[in-house]
């Protein structure tokens, strides 16, 4: 990496009206780079602190919905076993009537 640098120096150096020395314009050239690194450093934390609050953020929602998709299949758990139980009595009082009337008609 350090001969790129050196490389970008020297062929800068050779433009235009610029009065440094090489080293001058090398010691420019490693500044940047060095600059540019940082920035690009703290780009990825920046985004990586954006990725892990993102995947916090949908975490709680997944947990959210599971707990209200819980407490709705518990809610239509509680009231298929009332149905069933309603039905239960609805036949059990049905099948009474039934034997009271058979007895009558046998009496």
């Amino acid at each position: 990496m350090f001969l790129g640098i050196a490389f970008a120096a020297v062929t800068l150096s050779s433009c235009g009206n610029d009065e440094r020395t090489p080293g001058e314009k090398l010691d420019d050239a490693i500044d940047k780079t060095e600059q540019r690194t940082e920035q690009a450093k703290e780009s990825m934390q920046n985004t990586a602190q954006d990725a892990k609050n993102e995947a916090q953020h949908l975490g709680h929602e997944i947990k959210n919905a599971a707990e209200e998709t819980a407490e709705e299949a518990k809610k239509a758990g509680k009231e298929a076993g009332e149905a069933v139980k309603k039905g239960y009595e609805k036949t059990k009082n049905a099948a009474q009537e039934g034997v009271e009337k058979a007895k009558k008609e046998l009496d």
